[in-house]
């Protein structure tokens, strides 16, 4: 890598320094509105509401439901085919 930086030329009459990039006025920076506040705020009670505590658990709970009518459906497929392989034959 590198790290030579590049000289300036100077002319043996006058001193020449390089030219440096025009600083930029500070612009002015415009204020967040009211019904920008407004809508941030709404925003941000809506994020927390949906994440409530109860959410959470009513999503719990309908996954346990799934969960424990899956195991029953499975329960009665194996009775019923174990029935239908210890039938007797006609």
């Amino acid at each position: 890598m590198n790290t030579v930086l590049p000289t300036v030329q100077r002319d043996e009459r006058s001193h020449v320094q390089p030219h440096s990039p025009p600083v930029a006025a500070p612009q002015r920076v415009a204020r967040v509105s009211l019904l920008d506040r407004v809508a941030m705020r709404l925003g941000l009670a809506l994020l927390t509401w949906s994440r409530r505590r109860g959410a959470v658990d009513e999503r719990q709970a309908a996954r346990a439901h799934f969960e424990r009518d899956r195991a029953q459906q499975l329960r009665d497929r194996a009775a019923e085919r174990t029935n239908r392989l210890l039938a007797v034959l006609r």
